[in-house]
């Protein structure tokens, strides 16, 4: 049974890798049980090079929530104002 949808892109730019969550989005019934941040979490800890993140800026549930979860995952990001959206870089450490 499905429970969401989950947008992922790979792109390498001079040689360096970025790895992009696109969208992200889970029905009711699978939120609030930790499922987004182990579908995140599994897609960054198969990658190596720059995990990034963009967000709308009026998301402030999706900032709160990236955020938070950037942290206690362990990753030490950067965050620009591109505008309307939020910009997020962060090293990524393959496992």
């Amino acid at each position: 049974m499905p429970i969401g949808l989950v947008v992922f892109s790979s792109e390498n730019d001079n040689g360096e890798w970025y790895h992009d969550i696109e969208e992200l989005f889970l029905i009711n019934t699978a939120r609030h049980k930790n499922t987004a941040q182990k579908i995140a979490v599994d897609f960054w800890n198969e990658k190596s090079g720059i995990g990034t993140l963009h967000i709308l800026k009026d998301n402030k549930n999706a900032v709160r929530f990236w955020e938070k979860l950037l942290k206690i995952n362990g990753y030490e990001y950067t965050k620009k104002d591109e505008g309307n959206m939020l910009a997020y870089h962060f090293p990524l450490k393959k496992s």
